[in-house]
């Protein structure tokens, strides 16, 4: 399984437990790959979610995904309003333009960006009332 295909994975199922904004790998100048996880809220128990990090990552037993390769930020992270208007000018991309961006010092090699999960699917509105009853009905048969 490919690195993109085990973090696609990852956040499926991360996304059961928490809200998850968006995911992306970044690969610093001569670094290791780092899938950024963004909130869509500002993140404030950051251990609590680096626990449920663990225990998905746990559950995937992939042995090319380690929990140690997941960064965490919150809403309010620079990154993660970067990648919302990256997301707002360029829709459907995946392969991030990160000029002038920096990962702990790093200049980043490459990037990607997992597409916007798909919506929910919407749930179907309640049928109609049937506002003849069975007895009502039984009155309205002609004789």
């Amino acid at each position: 399984m490919t690195r993109r295909e085990v973090g696609a994975r990852f956040l499926a199922e991360l996304r059961k437990s928490v809200p998850v904004e968006a995911g992306f790998w970044v690969k610093p100048v001569g670094g290791d790959w780092l899938l950024y996880v963004a909130f869509d809220r500002p993140l404030d128990d950051v251990h609590d979610a680096y626990r449920e990090v663990g225990r998905v990552a746990d559950e995937l037993r992939d042995p090319d995904f380690d929990s140690s390769e997941v960064r965490l930020i919150g809403s309010d992270d620079r990154l993660a309003k970067e990648v919302r208007e990256f997301r707002r000018r360029r829709p459907g991309r995946t392969l991030l333009e990160l000029s002038g961006w920096t990962f702990g010092g790093d200049v980043p090699d490459e990037a990607y960006l997992y597409p916007d999960p798909p919506a929910p699917p919407a749930e179907p509105p309640p049928p109609a009332p049937d506002r003849a009853t069975s007895s009502s009905r039984a009155r309205r048969r002609p004789a």
